[in-house]
C-alpha cells in the first residue's frame, strides 16, 4: 500500500515511487475499468433506448386514434373543428392537427385552437391557418402552445359576433381529460376551462338556431374507467375514442 493509502504493485516502495490512485484500487486494472465503462454506458442507452420506444408506442396509439376519429360520419361532416393542444397525461393531437392543417382549400376544416385570456381568465378558440401558422406557435406558462401574443387580434374567435368572417360556431369540439367512462363523462384538470367554454357555444349555438357541437373525447386505454364523478355544471361528451374502440356514449345513457 502505498503512502496515499492506495495499493502499489510490488517494487513501487522500493524505488520510492508513488500510488496516485486514491479514488478506489478496484479500477486500477485497466479491465475493470473498461467493464465498468461499459456498464454505464449500457445503464444510459437503456434509459434513452426507453424512452424512445416509450414515445414510439405513444405516437403509434395517438395515430390509431386520430384514424378512428377520422373514420366518424360526424368528423367528416364537420366543416369547423375546436383541437386541444395536448399537456402531459392527455393523447397527444398533434398528428390530427399536422393531418388537418395539410389539406389545402378549399377542401380543409376550419381548425380552431383554445388560448387562455390571462386577463379575464376565460378561453377562446382561435383560427388556425396552416402549418406555417402552426408553427408560430410559443409555449405558454403552462408550456402548452398558443399563438403569438401580437396575433391574437388578428384571429378569428369563433364566437365573436363581432367579426364578419367568422363561422357560425363549431361543428366539433375535441375535448381533453385525464380519465373517461363510456357513459361520456371525463376528469379534467380542475379549472373548468371547457365545461364554460362548453356552455357558452351551446349557449350561442341556440340564440343562431344551429345544432350543438359534437363533443368527442380522446384516451388511451389505461384512462377509460368505471365510472368518473361529475358535477351538475359538468358537459357529457357525445363520443369517446381510444386506441381500440369508439364508442357513442348516448347508447351508454339510455
Amino acid at each position: 500500500v502505498g503512502r496515499s493509502g492506495s495499493w502499489c504493485q510490488d517494487g513501487d516502495a522500493q524505488s520510492n515511487q508513488i500510488c496516485t490512485l486514491d479514488i478506489c484500487p478496484f479500477f486500477a486494472h485497466p479491465r475493470v475499468y473498461v467493464m465498468c465503462v461499459v456498464v454505464v454506458w449500457c445503464l444510459w442507452m437503456y434509459v434513452v433506448v426507453g424512452e424512445y420506444v416509450e414515445h414510439l408506442c405513444t405516437l403509434a396509439k395517438a395515430i390509431a386514434i386520430t384514424r378512428r376519429l377520422q373514420e366518424l360520419g360526424e368528423f367528416k361532416s364537420s366543416a369547423s373543428v375546436a383541437v386541444y393542444i395536448a399537456m402531459p397525461s392527455e393523447v397527444d393531437t398533434l398528428p390530427l392537427l399536422r393531418l388537418l392543417l395539410a389539406v389545402p382549400a378549399p377542401h380543409n376544416k376550419h381548425v380552431y385552437i383554445p388560448s387562455i385570456d390571462t386577463d379575464s381568465n376565460n378561453m377562446h378558440m382561435l383560427r388556425v391557418v396552416d402549418d406555417a401558422d402552426f408553427d408560430t406557435f410559443k409555449p405558454n406558462k403552462w408550456n402548452i402552445l398558443e399563438p403569438l401574443a401580437e396575433t391574437l387580434h388578428t384571429r378569428i374567435n369563433v364566437l365573436d359576433e363581432q367579426q364578419e368572417k367568422v363561422l357560425k360556431g363549431l361543428d366539433m369540439i375535441i375535448v381533453p381529460g385525464l380519465a373517461f367512462d363510456i357513459k361520456g363523462n371525463r376528469l379534467g384538470r380542475g379549472k373548468g376551462y371547457y365545461d364554460t367554454y362548453i356552455r357558452k357555444c351551446v349557449q350561442y349555438h341556440a340564440t343562431h338556431h344551429l345544432k350543438p357541437p359534437v363533443l368527442v373525447g380522446l384516451a388511451y386505454s389505461v384512462q377509460v374507467v368505471d365510472t368518473v364523478p361529475t358535477e351538475p355544471h359538468d358537459y357529457t361528451l357525445d363520443i369517446l375514442i381510444t386506441p381500440a374502440d369508439t364508442f357513442q356514449t348516448t347508447q351508454f345513457n339510455k
